[in-house]
């Protein structure tokens, strides 16, 4: 994941604290702010000049977020190094093995379903 760069329309970029409300009514946070993401996002990718070895790497540019102009929407993030790789294998491991699961009852007992 570290060497995933995506340079373009993004989360803008703002004043931190302002609140707005998904289309489901859900609290969340309008704009993205300050060093980057926060809580759940915050493991997977950063932006700024964290980017700029990972962009390198790649062979594109670093675009850092701002405050006014373009670079409000339009900006670079790139992903963090898995801290624990062995436990993202077995997650995925246990997902796949309940999803052909409820495949194969789904498609062998109709009626259960």
């Amino acid at each position: 994941p570290e060497l995933h760069v995506s340079t373009g329309v993004h989360q803008e970029y703002g004043e931190c604290g302002v609140k707005a409300y998904d289309i489901m009514g859900w609290e969340r946070d309008d704009f993205l702010c300050g060093a980057g993401p926060k809580s759940s996002s915050a493991s997977q990718f950063q932006f700024g000049a964290a980017c700029k070895s990972a962009a390198e790497a790649v062979g594109t540019i670093n675009i850092a977020p701002a405050l006014e102009g373009n670079a409000r929407a339009w900006y670079t993030v790139c992903g963090r190094p898995d801290p624990d790789p062995t436990d993202t294998w077995w997650r995925l491991a246990l997902v796949s093995v309940l999803g052909l699961t409820s495949f194969q009852v789904a498609l062998l007992c109709p009626s259960a379903v």
